[in-house]
């Protein structure tokens, strides 16, 4: 689950009591998560602070998930319309393990 405060929540769904991890992942809203169909553990996030994270949530015994790589989004100016790097939704493409797309 991901929250306007930039936390996110992982479940067990067999057992929905209580988190097994939260943690802090952005600074301000995390708008989307996505996991890798063809890489076990693997979890992309993204916020309107400009960034999209990769984790490891298999990490510390899958209770603390581990930041593996971040990337910051730039402005952009197109056709005089600046666009800013805010991202809302992001993807793994299934065909292709590596692709990630975010907007």
């Amino acid at each position: 689950i991901t929250t306007e405060s930039g936390t996110v929540f992982g479940y067990d769904t067999r057992n929905a009591s209580a988190p097994i991890f939260e943690f802090s992942a952005h600074s301000k809203a995390c708008s989307s998560l996505s996991f890798s169909p063809h890489i076990p553990n693997m979890m992309a996030t993204c916020s309107t602070d400009e960034y999209i994270k990769i984790w490891d949530i298999a990490a510390n015994n899958g209770t603390e998930p581990k930041l593996i790589g971040a990337k910051k989004t730039t402005m952009v100016t197109f056709y005089r319309l600046t666009l800013l790097g805010e991202l809302f939704t992001l993807s793994f493409y299934r065909d292709i393990p590596w692709v990630l797309a975010a907007g």
